[in-house]
């Protein structure tokens, strides 16, 4: 009887210690599961000022009742401006707002109807906009649209003048490339459309409406914090 006993205790023991070791076995092959790898960062991410040059191909067409005109009014500016990014994967969003005035008087003279010896020119141009880009490497192309506003300033060629400030509609993109010490370049296309404003007989010659709208390039500088 003791001999049986202590039998089945051995097989016990036995079938025990083999569980054991099998588990032990199987622990040891399981999979070894990897890490995500992380995403790519731009580099250009956080909060940023920057300051930019700017050339625009800005258009004014005169109108009234019996008909209109445009005229070309180009202008260069300079301005600044202050934003914020972030990431997730390899998109990009965020808003920047920026405004800049004219580096000279870029006053167009128009001799033909609806207004003879009328002046226009576009004082100063700001946006605040939306940024949507995608990560490669340490560039960041990227589309942009918002709103835009500016002075665009109306009036008689050695007369008075009025100043208005309109606001519209701008859209475009650009690229921008993270360089060192959290400093980014960047080149950046916009078209813009400031909508109509009016201009008296007082000031224009003839009561008027004037519809501003352009392409614009930019290129500026990001300094990150």
């Amino acid at each position: 009887m003791l001999r049986l006993v202590v039998g089945l205790l051995s097989a016990v023991a036995f079938a025990g210690l083999s569980a054991n070791v099998e588990a032990a076995d199987m622990v040891v092959k399981a999979p070894i599961t990897k890490a995500p790898p992380k995403p790519e960062s731009s580099g250009n991410l956080g909060i940023y000022l920057g300051v930019f040059g700017a050339y625009d191909w800005g258009r004014a067409t005169f109108s009234d009742a019996t008909g209109s005109t445009s005229i070309n009014v180009p202008s260069g500016l300079a301005g600044f401006a202050v934003g914020y990014n972030v990431q997730s994967a390899r998109v990009v969003y965020g808003v920047e707002a920026d405004i800049a005035v004219a580096l000279r008087n870029t006053k167009t003279n128009w001799t033909a109807a609806p207004c003879f010896g009328c002046e226009v020119r576009l004082t100063y141009f700001g946006t605040l906009r939306g940024r949507l880009g995608y990560a490669v490497g340490q560039a960041l192309p990227y589309i942009t649209a918002g709103l835009a506003y500016g002075g665009v300033e109306t009036g008689l060629a050695g007369g008075s003048s009025e100043n208005n400030t309109k606001a519209g509609w701008t859209a475009g993109g650009g690229i921008e490339y993270a360089i060192f010490n959290n400093w980014s370049v960047k080149t950046e296309y916009l078209y813009f459309d400031l909508g109509k404003t009016n201009c008296s007989i007082t000031d224009c010659g003839a009561p008027v409406s004037v519809k501003f709208r352009g392409n614009m390039v930019k290129v500026g500088t990001n300094l990150r914090f």
